[in-house]
Order: C-alpha cells, then structure tokens, then sequence
C-alpha cells in the first residue's frame, strides 16, 4: 500500500544495500542495549548509514553525541558526512541543528550533508569571479588589502568567505537572496551581540563591521583559527561554555526576543508574551482543534504560565545556540579557543534559555550538562529551581511558535505541532 509516496520494494532493497550487520554498533546507555548506529568510511568520505535509538531513550542527549562524534571526525580530517533521512520523519531537524544541510531528494528521502559554519580554513574553492571581485572590495573597506576570497561555506542563511592569512585574516558573512529582508538587521543583532559578549568577558571573535555595500547586508569579522572538538574534548568545551555563558549572560539587555530593534535594544516584552499566551487559552483556541489541547491541558497550562509570570526572571543576552558546531578548540592541544555564531542569540530570561535550548535540541549529554552548570556557578540548589521551571518555559516556547505557525508558516504546522506535544508530555506533575 502507498503511504505518502512510500514504495515497500524500493524501501526494502535500500535496507538490503546498506544493511551491514558487520559495520553496527550498538548503543549502550547506563549499561543497556538503546540503539544501534552504522557508519561506512571511505578515504576523503563518512556516510551514517542507520541510526537507532529506543523510543524510550530519545530525547537524552544520545543521538547529538554520536553526530557530535562524527561531525569532529568529518572536521578533523576533512572528510564529507553524509546521510539521508524519510521525509516525514522528525530527525531532520536533529540533523539541522547539528549542521547537516539538504542537498536533494527523491520521492521518499532527503540527502543531507554536513556543512558546518566553524571558521577553519579548508580546500581552496573556486568561486565566481564576480562574486570573489565583490567580497574583496568589500573586504578592503574594512581591513585594506585582506587578500583574496576564498568560500569557507555556508548557512541556511549566509554565504561565508575568508579572506587573508594569520592574525589579519577576516571572515565576511553575505546574505542569501532569501534573507534579503532580514539580513541587515540580523548581521546588525550579530555584530552587537559580539561586542557585548566580548565585553563581558567572553571569548568569541571581534566583530568588525556590519552593514550594506553595493545593496547587499554583510557582516565582517576577524577569523578564529581553530576546529571543532574532538569527542574527548567535548567535556572540556562544555566547561569553557559555562563560563562564558555566565559572562555574557550578564551583559546589559532592554526588551525581551530574539529581534534587535537597536543596540542591546530587543523588540519584545517579557510580560506581554506572557499575558498573550495566558489569554489565548481560551474557549475558542485553534490549538483544540489541532488535538494539541483539551479542556483540561489548556486550564493545567493557563495556571503554569500564570506561575512564570509571577516569577521574577532575570533577561540578560542568550547565544541560542550553544553547541559543539559552534564552539572551535585549538588545533594542537584541545584547548577551548571561542564561541562562534550569533544569528540566534537574543534577551530571554538567563541562564533558562540556553540550558533549554541544549537539553531541547539533545545537544548534551546529562554529564556534559552538569559540567556547564558547575563551570556557570549554578549550585545544586539552583540548578535545581533552573530544572524545575524548564518543562514550563519549553512548552510556553511551543505553543507560542505553534500559534505564529498557524499564521505564518502552514507548511510547517505538522512539525510544530510534534513539537509542541513532545513539550506538553514532558510536563510533570503541578
């Protein structure tokens, strides 16, 4: 039978070719069989063939850190990762987020490649002539005479060229014609929130200059040498995170949300956000009919949202995004060098939302996470209360993007209403 296009035969024979049972490895957690996962290699190539996990152990950091291991492999040693995934299936976000992009696609899968935005220097590749003319004047108004562009890669949202050599290389960020309406505000929340984080004590590299030239948005910043962690070195870029997050998270902020409506300025209200979410559970939600709420789930989380905004948070800068794809460590010892990329960053209440951020995108391990807590300076007593309101703020973030999803973006509602009823599961006991 057909089930969006799902040919049985043609699934099967793809299971058959790829099928390697000598290739598996099997996932062991707290001393349990949880998954398998199977990788092929090849010189210059790593291709993850299968990975598996329990149901029931999903959702524990399990799967980022076998992509964790793989990306830093691909990193390390210049290889391309590829994958492919269903469709439907809701592991192509995991992918994302951990830098994987789609690079085609057939009836039933996606092909996907990592395409990582750390800044380290790799083949020379050949761009257009035109474009490399244009990124190297662009690049002389900042730091005369960089040298020429050479493509590091690129993001869901920007093209991204080096320019020069040692300590006066530049990286310059160029808006894709589909961000054309946003970039310059977001290359402008970029280059404030740098220099906000570096101020407090942060290391993260100088941003130079944001702005327009020639009618394209660009952001231009010093380059960061380094590399992605290697698996043994994660536990030591978690530790480096934690202190820099309790720097920057303290750095001065007005307003709340991820938009930047001026310097440090954001264009969003905390309270309001609240009262918007709280007054919208009502008798003629949308959300019932999407079957995300009942009568009884929407009064359980009008009295939670109430509960948070009697709760005097604290709103201070937060990176969005704190991973091992955005953190670059030195080639030779490991060491921590800084924390790159601030398109997601924006006001939210500290240190809730980045430690929501890790934990809802499984970006670490339970271990890894009490590494950064412990270098932040959160006490057990702390983290604790930090805990316990996180259920309560991730389904406040779901909802809340599922109602904008219903406005704004249709053709995403079945993922963000998975999202928003994974949340809601998560919910304990009030």
């Amino acid at each position: 039978a057909a089930l969006w296009g799902w040919d049985e035969a043609a699934q099967e024979r793809l299971l058959r070719e790829r099928f390697e049972p000598a290739r598996l490895s099997v996932i062991v957690s707290d001393g349990r069989d949880v998954g398998i996962v199977q990788v092929s290699r090849a010189p210059g190539a790593i291709r993850l063939d299968n990975l598996l996990i329990d149901p029931a152990w999903q959702g524990r950091g399990l799967g980022s850190a076998i992509l964790g291991e793989l990306t830093a492999e691909a990193a390390a040693t210049r290889a391309a990762l590829t994958l492919s995934v269903l469709k439907p299936n809701p592991a192509k976000a995991l992918y994302e987020r951990m830098g994987f992009a789609v690079t085609g696609d057939d009836d039933y899968r996606y092909a996907m490649a990592y395409r990582p935005f750390v800044q380290t220097a790799g083949p020379q590749t050949p761009i257009d002539a035109v474009e490399a003319a244009f990124v190297t004047r662009l690049a002389g108004r900042v730091r005369p005479g960089a040298g020429d562009a050479v493509l590091l890669g690129e993001g869901s949202n920007n093209w991204v060229y080096r320019l020069g050599e040692g300590g006066g290389a530049v990286v310059v960020k160029l808006g894709k014609p589909h961000r054309a309406r946003f970039a310059a505000r977001e290359h402008a929340k970029e280059h404030w929130c740098a220099a906000a984080a570096r101020a407090a004590g942060a290391q993260t590299p100088e941003s130079l200059a944001a702005g327009d030239f020639e009618g394209r948005s660009y952001q231009v910043q010093a380059f960061s040498p380094g590399r992605p962690p290697r698996p043994e070195e994660q536990e030591r870029a978690w530790e480096a995170m934690g202190g820099w997050a309790r720097a920057f998270h303290a750095a001065p902020v007005a307003g709340w949300g991820p938009e930047m409506s001026g310097d440090g300025v954001f264009a969003g209200d905390w309270a309001a956000h609240l009262a918007y979410n709280i007054e919208a559970l009502g008798p003629d939600d949308p959300l019932a009919g999407l079957g995300v709420l009942d009568p009884a789930a929407s009064a359980d989380l009008k009295r939670r949202f109430e509960r948070l905004a009697a709760k005097p948070f604290k709103l201070g800068l937060s990176h969005g995004d704190l991973s091992m794809h955005n953190v670059l460590v030195d080639d030779e010892t490991g060491e921590p060098l800084a924390l790159i990329d601030w398109g997601s960053a924006g006001a939210f209440p500290v240190p809730h939302y980045d430690l929501n951020e890790i934990i809802r995108a499984d970006r670490a391990t339970g271990a890894q996470i009490d590494v950064f807590r412990r270098a932040y300076g959160l006490s057990d007593a702390a983290f604790a209360q930090v805990m316990a309101d996180l259920p309560d703020l991730a389904a406040l973030r779901d909802i809340d993007t599922l109602r904008w999803g219903l406005a704004h973006a249709p053709d995403h509602l079945d993922k963000l209403v998975a999202h928003a009823r994974r949340a809601l599961a998560r919910l304990p006991p009030r």
